[in-house]
């Protein structure tokens, strides 16, 4: 299962869209609050896929507290972000850069998820 941390449903929608026709299953969560919910009650994705500018807790904020914890610490993270600066210390797998390549993240889906 993969899981999308992303505040814009119409981004939501293309990427689930995209990965659920490759096989995948997805879930979502509307920001890092929500996300950091869903893996501490238990789901554990292959892959989150996560937006860093979101309300409430943001992309760096939700990373923080997974490297924080120990049960959410291994679960690798791709960033989706238009942000320019410096984002290579929040140790993810992957950097998508907005506006991204639908292509570029199937790839990474599957590198982590096996194909769908």
């Amino acid at each position: 299962m993969i899981l999308i941390v992303e505040d814009e449903p119409a981004i939501v929608e293309v990427i689930r869209s995209v990965l659920e026709d490759e096989g995948h299953v997805v879930q979502s969560a509307p920001d890092g609050v929500a996300a950091l919910d869903m893996l501490r009650d238990g789901i554990r994705p292959c892959l989150a896929i996560v937006d860093l500018m979101m309300p409430r807790m943001d992309g760096w904020q939700l990373r923080e507290h997974m490297l924080a914890e120990p049960d959410l610490a291994d679960i690798p993270v791709a960033v989706v972000s238009a942000f320019v600066g410096e984002i290579s210390d929040l140790d993810v797998s992957a950097i998508i850069r907005k506006p991204f390549d639908l292509a570029e993240i199937v790839e990474i889906a599957d590198q982590h998820c096996g194909s769908g």
